[in-house]
């Protein structure tokens, strides 16, 4: 999470990082740089500020505006005052205290820091020309302008080439990295792999290391039916400090399906939806959603990378208008006003009730409509794949059959649904496939007719006793 910074320590920090970029240009014998530097400049800052987040064009645009300033750094000196190093210095230390400022107060650290870059950009270009000789602004003040924005500019498509290569999709890279935990002997993996490509793989109770052996069998069954798929999670495995939550997960979700994740708590679930979500950065695996790698990456790229989360709970913001909780949602998946307006309009169609109660808080809905709420707001961005963490929960059995009825509506089209859910029951008949999660690894996996006939599954999560 983002440490938000108070203003009075943005303008202290502006300001000591203004005095020391004044300070550095009158001391010019510390600012030796080159033409390269653009150049390592822009691969820096596409590899690292795009990696974290910002947009490419916003970035883009940040980058150019401060080289921009970086040349007035030398213009009104030249223009309005005695063209000195020390006047130069002033005019360099208002700029970057003003450009600290005006990101930190704005809360988008990300242009802020490509301003900063093209400004330091500028500088390295022209600073050494500049100390030959103040009158090198008015000659080649323009021409270094624009080495830098081509510096940059190689700098960036390098970078670009770079992350290309290196977040391939997992099937285009090696294995993930094998656990520690023990594997089942050759020859029991292939029997299990076999039985998991044909069914649902059971696990015995008395097996040493069987849930081991299982997870090992249906990963290897997992990995031959990824094709298609519009998520595929192969190896992943998170961890909360010591704590390791799960285990080698391979999973996949293909579109106009609804897949379902089963387990008790403390399984894994909620884990592996936060690990999608981008709120939990996976130890080491993949994650792939449309053909990109998004493991690790943020919540707000994820959300444009195509997946929205309702997450345990419901999560609505009780004090604001129906209408605006659904707005909300859009505002994640950056869509324009038309595309909201028309988005709305079907979430609308889907959930009546909230159209009736647009203007009411979203505290006075009942359990039930709030979750219609969630639902609603998730749908908003437009997503591909949506996963819905326990959407039973405290909710009347009658209300429940209406939730899941509409979930299973929404696998259509190139839409998938990720369900994980504690009633086995409920969440098998709205399924197309399951998974159960157990101790954060995959141990059975199956048609959801075939998970229903299960022994296993009927005696410890659908209370069927033989």
């Amino acid at each position: 999470m983002t440490r938000r910074i108070s203003l009075p320590r943005a303008l202290l920090v502006g300001v000591l990082l203004g005095l020391i970029a004044g300070l550095v240009f009158v001391n010019h014998d510390v600012l030796r740089l080159s033409t390269a530097w653009p150049v390592i400049l822009g691969f820096a800052l596409w590899r690292w500020l795009g990696f974290r987040g910002s947009p490419g064009i916003v970035v883009g645009a940040a980058v150019v505006a401060g080289a921009l300033l970086g040349w007035l750094a030398f213009a009104v000196p030249t223009e309005y005052m005695p063209v000195t190093d020390l006047s130069v210095g002033i005019v360099t230390g208002v700029l970057v205290a003003a450009m600290v400022v005006i990101g930190v107060v704005a809360k988008d650290r990300f242009p802020v820091a490509a301003l900063l870059v093209g400004f330091a950009a500028f500088f390295g270009v022209f600073e050494p020309q500049w100390q030959e000789s103040p009158a090198n602004f008015r000659t080649h003040g323009l021409e270094s302008l624009t080495v830098v924005w081509v510096g940059l500019l190689v700098g960036v498509l390098a970078a670009a080439v770079a992350r290309a290569i290196v977040e391939r999709p997992a099937d285009e890279t090696e294995p993930a990295e094998a656990d520690t935990a023990p594997q089942a002997a050759p020859a029991e993996a292939a029997a299990a792999a076999a039985t998991a490509l044909a069914g649902p793989a059971v696990v015995a109770a008395d097996r040493p290391n069987g849930d081991a052996a299982a997870a090992a069998a249906i990963a290897a069954a997992e990995r031959e039916h990824h094709d298609g798929a519009l998520l595929t999670i192969d190896g992943v495995t998170c961890a909360y400090g010591p704590v390791v939550a799960l285990t080698d997960v391979v999973l996949h979700v293909k579109p106009a399906e609804v897949v379902c994740v089963l387990g008790v708590n403390g399984a894994g679930k909620t884990t592996l939806l936060s690990s999608i979500a981008g709120m939990v950065k996976p130890a080491r695996g993949s994650i792939v959603l449309n053909g990109r790698n998004i493991a690790g990456r943020r919540p707000e790229e994820v959300v444009r990378a195509g997946a929205a989360l309702v997450p345990e709970g419901r999560q609505v913001f009780p004090s604001m208008a129906v209408r605006d909780n659904l707005l909300l949602g859009a505002y994640g998946g950056r869509r324009n006003a038309q595309d909201a307006k028309e988005t709305l309009e079907e979430v609308h169609e889907l959930f009546p009730v909230l159209a009736r109660a647009a203007d009411r808080p979203a505290g006075s809905l009942s359990g039930g409509e709030q979750q219609m709420l969630a639902i609603g707001r998730a749908l908003m961005s437009r997503p591909r794949l949506l996963m819905l963490d326990e959407p039973s929960l405290g909710l009347a059995p009658t209300v429940v059959e209406r939730v899941m009825e509409v979930i299973g509506e929404l696998a259509t089209g190139d839409r998938g649904v990720l369900l994980v859910e504690q009633l086995a029951r409920i969440a098998l008949t709205v399924a197309d496939r399951g998974y159960l999660l157990e101790r954060g690894r995959v141990v059975l996996a199956g048609p959801s007719p075939d998970l229903q006939a299960d022994e296993r599954v009927q005696e410890i999560y659908m209370g069927i006793k033989r």
